[in-house]
């Protein structure tokens, strides 16, 4: 018979035609007229190390492992197969055994299988070795239906077998791919190829702005069916949303995005608190050089100035309170304010008072008081949405107004502001902040895209005439695309009830 053989081994080897004896059936084996054989990844290794691996066979050596064909002869013991039966198998090519590079093998019975009619002889003989890898290797998981099963490489050789296995098995499996070819194989055999996020690289889920879904754009927070194509959209520049935390599911890609998010927050709240602490310092005529910045961290027992400016970014801390680190007797002049606990008139003798958070009422709007059984009065305005629960009690309602006074600048209110992702906007926001005698306690992302952020800034102010004088200002900024009083009349007071 003929049959190609390999007489040294190593990268450069090459294959020879030969004649070699035809096998006969030995007890428990048969001889099997190949029609069709293929090359796996062993078979190249063997050609590649040859002795190095244990398995190779002496040379001069027929390598092949997978084959397919049809029965020639049947030997003792042997009822499972007949003269003429199709079969295929992994039966060869490896230590003393014959390969299937040739016109015959002989192949223990135990070794294959009646060949499906469904599939030629060419894909049977694709099959063997990735088939019985992909299947060891669910078995050993302990696939089971109804569970979620991911196939890195659904296309190759063991992934585009292992993601038809998982799906016959009754799993709901997903599968890796690259490229429209690969796409289209996977969705082919039932898989929802996850060609996209951190499934594949980090780098791709953080980059991602968007997915299309058999070729429809859809939101990213979309569920994917069994059978779909994915395809994501990613842009240079884009960073992963606080957001996204509620639209993964694995574990890998919440991990990813949390860390994402921390070194943002980080870098984000060090940038900002640095304005923020130049603008506390000018206001005292002095400058936040790094010095400066070194001995207040030091002072505060934090462990850098990076530290400093990351938690004065946070609202961790106050630009005062940096201040005051390092120039302890340097305070804001006094001047006539209002007392905060006399700023309310109208309310009876050791009555005590809070401002509502739904409305965040200023000094200078009409306020009406809503008494609470051993809360105290909560402050609204008189536009507050949240008084529409209270209709039908008037007795708990009280006529109250703000002292005449002037007031210090400690009245927090929340504004809504859309904008531009540019260097330098957001340090430009806080200094217009800090020229304006406003102070900035808490600052919130809520949307972030690779061209606009859209974000909460708690500003403390002195009263309304203060805050209509600051959304003008800010308004004025080129790269504030929005800006509004933000309320929000869900944000009642936590333990509050309304009774």
């Amino acid at each position: 018979m003929k049959a190609m053989t390999l007489t040294a081994y190593g990268d450069d080897a090459t294959f020879e035609a030969a004649d070699l004896p035809k096998p006969i059936a030995t007890d428990g084996h048969v001889v099997v007229r190949i029609i069709a054989t293929s090359i796996n990844t062993v078979d190249t290794m063997i050609r590649s190390m040859g002795a190095d691996l244990p398995l190779s066979p002496a040379l001069p050596a027929v390598l092949g492992m997978d084959f397919a064909g049809v029965i020639e002869a049947v030997g003792d013991g042997v009822t499972a197969f007949s003269v003429g039966d199709e079969v295929y198998g992994c039966a060869g090519g490896v230590t003393d055994i014959q390969g299937a590079l040739a016109e015959f093998i002989r192949a223990d019975a135990r070794l294959i299988a009646h060949k499906p009619k469904s599939i030629s002889m060419r894909e049977a003989a694709a099959m063997p070795l990735v088939g019985i890898t992909a299947y060891e290797g669910l078995e050993r998981a302990g696939i089971a239906a109804g569970q979620k099963v991911l196939v890195q490489g659904g296309a190759g050789g063991v992934g585009h077998l292992a993601v038809q296995l998982a799906k016959h098995f009754g799993a709901e499996v997903y599968g890796t791919g690259t490229g429209d070819k690969q796409i289209d194989v996977i969705k082919g055999y039932g898989a929802t190829p996850i060609d996209f996020a951190y499934a594949i690289h980090t780098r791709i889920g953080s980059a991602c702005v968007g997915a299309k879904i058999d070729g429809m754009r859809v939101p990213l927070w979309t569920r994917v069916k069994n059978g779909q194509s994915i395809e994501i959209i990613t842009a240079q520049g884009q960073t992963p949303q606080a957001t996204w935390l509620d639209i993964a599911t694995t574990g890998k890609a919440k991990t990813a995005i949390r860390r994402s998010l921390r070194e943002l927050d980080r870098a984000r709240f060090v940038s900002l608190g640095r304005e923020l602490a130049r603008s506390a310092f000018e206001q005292m005529n002095k400058s936040a050089t790094e010095k400066v910045l070194r001995t207040a961290a030091r002072n505060l027992r934090l462990s850098s100035a990076e530290e400093l400016l990351a938690q004065l970014g946070s609202a961790e801390l106050t630009g005062q309170e940096v201040v005051q680190a390092v120039y302890p007797n340097l305070r804001p002049k006094p001047g006539e304010h209002v007392d905060r606990k006399r700023a309310v008139v109208g309310l009876e003798a050791g009555q005590s008072f809070d401002r509502s958070p739904c409305c965040q009422a200023l000094p200078g709007e009409r306020i009406v008081g809503i008494t609470f059984r051993g809360q105290g009065v909560k402050i609204h305005t008189i536009d507050c949405e949240r008084l529409s629960h209270y209709e039908d009690q008037p007795e708990r309602w009280l006529d109250l107004r703000w002292h005449d006074g002037p007031h210090p600048a400690i009245y927090g209110a929340t504004l809504d502001l859309t904008i531009g992702n540019g260097a330098g906007v957001l340090g430009r926001i806080c200094t217009l902040i800090g020229q304006s005698s406003a102070n900035i306690a808490d600052l919130e992302f809520l949307d972030r895209k690779p061209d606009f952020y859209r974000l909460l800034i708690y500003v403390e102010l002195r009263d309304i005439a203060h805050l209509h004088s600051l959304i003008p200002m800010l308004e004025a900024e080129s790269e504030v695309a929005e800006i509004s009083r933000y309320r929000n009349p869900d944000l009642f007071k936590a333990g509050t009830k309304d009774a």
